[in-house]
Formats: C-alpha cells, sequence, structure tokens
C-alpha cells in the first residue's frame, strides 16, 4: 500500500505575505489607472463646465476663477484653492454675471450645482447639475426637468438693505403653486431632492453673495 505524504500547511507568515503582496499590486495598478485617466478626466471636466457656463450667460467669452478663503474674503483661485466662482465677460471685457459653484447632500448622496448669477439684477438666471447620484426617474430630474429649471430663469435673490443677507431666502413650494420670485417650484415625487437644491442654494448665496456685491466695481474692472 503506497502511503501519501501530507502536504506542509502554509505557515501564517506566508499567507500574510502573500495578501500583502497582492494588496501592494491592486494598489500599484490602481494608481496606475487612475494616472492614466486622471487628464481626460480633468478636460471632461472642464469641458462640462464651460458648456454650463455658456448655457447660463451665453455671450461669455472669458473666465476669471475666484475663490473665497478662511476669511470668508475673495482671492483669486489657486492650485489649492480651485475656483468656487467664476467672473464672465463678454468680448468688450464687459462683466455679464457670475458662474458659481455649490454643493450640499440629497438623498442618494452630494449633489454639485453650478447656477448663474446677475448680480445688477440680484437674480440667478441659470442652474445646471454638475454631478448627482440622485434616484433615476424621481430624484434625477433636478438636472432635466424643464418646469424646474423654468424656476431659476430670474430666481430673486436680492440682499437686504445692509447688503449682509437675503432679504427673501429661497423657498421651496409644493409644484404649481409658486407665487414669489424667491419661490421655487418643487418637482412632484422628488420632494427630497428639490429641497436639497434650494438648501444649497440659500447656504451659497447667503455666503457668496454679498462678497460678490462688496467686491463689484473691482470685479467690473476684471
Amino acid at each position: 500500500m503506497t502511503s501519501t505524504a501530507a502536504q506542509p500547511r502554509p505557515s501564517a507568515a506566508h499567507a500574510y505575505r502573500t495578501l500583502v503582496g497582492a494588496a501592494i499590486l491592486a494598489g500599484l495598478l490602481i494608481a496606475s489607472v487612475f494616472e492614466a485617466t486622471a487628464p481626460s478626466i480633468a478636460a471632461n471636466r472642464a469641458a462640462k463646465l464651460a458648456d454650463a457656463i455658456a448655457t447660463m450667460l451665453p455671450s461669455q467669452q472669458a473666465l476669471i476663477g475666484y475663490a473665497l478663503d478662511d476669511a470668508g474674503r475673495l482671492v483669486s483661485a489657486t492650485a489649492s484653492q480651485p475656483a468656487t466662482i467664476y467672473a464672465v465677460y463678454d468680448t468688450r471685457e464687459a462683466l455679464l454675471g457670475f458662474a458659481i459653484k455649490a454643493d450640499g447632500m440629497g438623498y442618494q448622496d452630494r449633489i454639485q450645482a453650478l447656477y448663474g448669477y446677475d448680480p445688477f439684477t440680484q437674480r440667478v438666471v441659470g442652474l445646471e447639475i454638475l454631478a448627482s447620484l440622485e434616484t433615476p426617474g424621481l430624484g434625477s430630474r433636478i438636472a432635466t426637468d424643464a418646469g424646474f429649471h423654468a424656476n431659476f430663469k430670474a430666481l430673486d435673490v436680492a440682499l437686504d438693505a445692509a447688503g449682509r443677507r437675503l432679504e427673501h431666502p429661497l423657498v421651496v413650494v409644493p409644484q404649481g403653486t409658486r407665487e414669489q420670485p424667491w419661490e421655487i417650484d418643487g418637482i412632484t415625487g422628488a420632494t427630497v431632492s428639490s429641497r436639497a437644491i434650494g438648501r444649497l442654494l440659500n447656504r451659497s448665496t447667503a455666503v457668496t453673495l454679498p462678497v460678490i456685491q462688496t467686491n463689484l466695481k473691482r470685479l467690473q474692472d476684471g
């Protein structure tokens, strides 16, 4: 009778080294893929941003990027402090308005939006959704619903007499009941996502618009 020798079991140290090696290899592969695709991802994002701005302020010819520093001051955008506010100029270098990034929590995940602002009429003049994972067919309609986007053609975001806060905070109302220029008609069946847009706009405008109005003369001069 032939006996079969028992195979030695791999030691815990050997198994650990194998797992660590596999993890390192996977990490290197992920890093390589990221480095290879990062330029195209950045280019796609830039193109999407430019298209969104052109949709809201179609006469735009030049952009200057700004950000708010930790003290809430308007500063030129840098690599370490990317632009969240874009001053938009026409061919004669006249200020058309601003495109402002804003984000907030939606039903599923964070919503990234861009809205146009006319500082002379103190109105929001457009809204574009840059990124959203809201429920398809429901919350996702914040990006596509024409009736919802009509809210943002001339949405009142005028500041109070002191120029420090909105005269009328934005309010999301049930679809079809909008009466005031600072109200937003929500989307039936997408109440949470509609309100998320109202919240992110309220937060962004409350912080950003007073700074823009304070610096408007400087921004008009480019």
